[in-house]
């Protein structure tokens, strides 16, 4: 498998698929497409039409979007755990998912993840509040069920990079699981590889 991904320290999709997958192997290549980088996008364009990132190439199989990659994991290993077993939480854990995948568009846009840069401070609009709040709501039903790690961790730690990026907005139970999401070896891996990074984009 090769996963193509975009800079380490600001691609969140990215960081969730890689963490998807690094759930599942560590028999996988990752190829980094530079964000903003003409020649980096016109090489991933030659096996991804969509000019996106994160993209997984499995043999003659490209999947090029951040569910659908999550997804196709959960199916070709089971007994990963990526999704619960049991119906109720496996929905209500794929209802997240799909919400953070669509949805939280102000936070998103305000609250940029940048590794590199903690506590950083920012007047963020009402709006923004509203969805770190709705974060909370989504942390707390999720802990509540004490489950073992799965996709719902992997969807949320680039949230957990925001709120230590911008921090104050979220409450004690959400802190207490975002600092657990950024000790998590496998974050940490990431974060590494991030700090290293000397590329900047602008927002």
């Amino acid at each position: 498998m090769k996963l193509f991904i975009g800079n380490y320290n600001y691609s969140s999709w990215s960081l969730r698929a890689w963490l998807t997958l690094k759930s599942c192997t560590n028999d996988f290549h990752v190829e980094l497409i530079r964000l903003g980088h003409e020649p980096s996008k016109e090489a991933l364009l030659s096996t991804n039409p969509s000019g996106k990132v994160p993209c997984l190439v499995d043999q003659k199989l490209t999947i090029w979007d951040t569910l659908a990659i999550c997804e196709y994991l959960n199916e070709s290993f089971p007994n990963k755990s990526i999704l619960p077993l049991e119906k109720n939480n496996r929905t209500f854990i794929r209802s997240c998912c799909a919400e953070m995948h669509s949805e939280l568009r102000a936070l998103r846009k305000e609250c940029p993840m940048e590794i590199n840069k903690p506590n950083q401070k920012k007047e963020i609009s009402s709006r923004s509040i509203k969805e770190f709040q709705r974060i909370d709501q989504m942390v707390d039903e999720y802990t509540s069920l004490q489950l073992e790690r799965n996709l719902f961790d992997y969807f949320m730690t680039p949230f957990a990079v925001r709120a230590r990026c911008f921090p104050g907005f979220i409450n004690k139970n959400t802190q207490k699981y975002f600092d657990t999401l950024l000790d998590h070896p496998h974050y940490l891996e990431w974060e590494k590889n991030a700090l290293l990074e000397k590329w900047v984009i602008k927002y």
